[in-house]
């Protein structure tokens, strides 16, 4: 099993404090499907005059192609208030071949920032880039800012890296949720510890799938041992959750394009888990990069181990 990523982080500056919502990965996601429709072909990288063929076109092969979402969004909450901030940091993570899209997400965050942010009031706020920088070396690497105003070459070699870290001993773990497990309202209730491992290890399956590398000299796989996923689930089956506060939550979200309000379901808290945690260590640290669940694109699912 194997399969690419590479992170960017994009720092922002508003003309005025603005206030976002629970979710602010929504509105993210929202400027980068306004403005790459129609805006960058996927092979040529070029602008597009028409969209004679749709399966070239970036938007199409970013939002509808896969059958599991090409990238994730994330908002680092430490340290800013939400609700009225000036500035405003994110992550992408984007996998397989389109982690060379970072141009065209630039052009169309800068779209954004020049057509500014709606607030309540209608008054739109402008923006712009500040820096933007990739995760290399356990560290982040910047690719432009104020002072470097061109591109950096790192993005060309941006690579990926080890998320599968060693199997140490682990008996008792805690799983915080940042953002809401988006799951379907029939399974708010019977939602576990072996629910979430199910989820997850079906996630990280359709990844391998869809981004693996094609071959060994494909840029920088992950390789990853072998997913015994039969196993996993009967380890996660045996873990005692000592303490489970998880509540439902529900989250409205506009589509413009259907034109109708959609509601995501979802689960959020923390979980304290004991037992032999070892096997599944590995698989719930590279979780907290990939996310978990349903709608990851718009930044559900989004957790951390303490």
């Amino acid at each position: 099993m194997s399969f690419q990523y590479t992170i960017y982080r994009f720092d922002l500056r508003f003309a005025q404090p603005v206030g976002f919502g629970r979710q602010p990965e929504i509105q993210i996601r929202k400027w980068l499907d306004i403005f790459l429709k129609r805006t960058y072909c996927f092979e040529s990288h070029g602008h597009c005059q028409t969209c004679e063929s749709q399966e070239r076109c970036l938007f199409f092969r970013m939002f509808e192609y896969p059958p599991v979402a090409s990238f994730v969004i994330s908002v680092p909450r430490e340290g800013i208030d939400l609700h009225h901030t000036e500035t405003l940091s994110f992550e992408i993570t984007l996998f397989g071949s389109f982690r060379t899209c970072l141009l065209p997400l630039i052009v169309a965050i800068e779209h954004a920032g020049e057509q500014g942010y709606r607030l309540r009031s209608q008054q739109k706020v402008k923006f712009f880039l500040e820096t933007i920088a990739c995760w290399q070396d356990q560290t982040w690497k910047t690719l432009l800012n104020s002072e470097q105003p061109y591109l950096s070459d790192l993005y060309l070699q941006a690579e990926s890296h080890p998320v599968l870290p060693s199997s140490g001993s682990c008996q008792a773990l805690e799983i915080e949720w940042i953002t809401p497990f988006c799951l379907e309202k029939s399974h708010l209730r019977s939602f576990d510890f072996p629910f979430l491992m199910t989820r997850l290890l079906q996630r990280i399956q359709k990844l391998s799938r869809c981004f693996a590398a094609n071959s060994p000299t494909d840029c920088h796989s992950t390789e990853m041992p072998y997913l015994d996923q039969e196993k996993l689930l009967a380890i996660s089956r045996e873990i005692r959750v000592e303490s489970h506060q998880m509540q439902p939550q529900q989250i409205k979200y506009y589509s413009w394009r259907q034109k109708n309000l959609l509601f995501f379901e979802g689960v959020t808290g923390k979980m304290q888990l004991e037992g032999q945690l070892d096997e599944l260590l590995p698989w719930l640290h590279l979780g907290t990069i990939i996310h978990a669940g349903k709608a990851v694109s718009f930044g559900f699912g989004k957790y951390r181990l303490i």
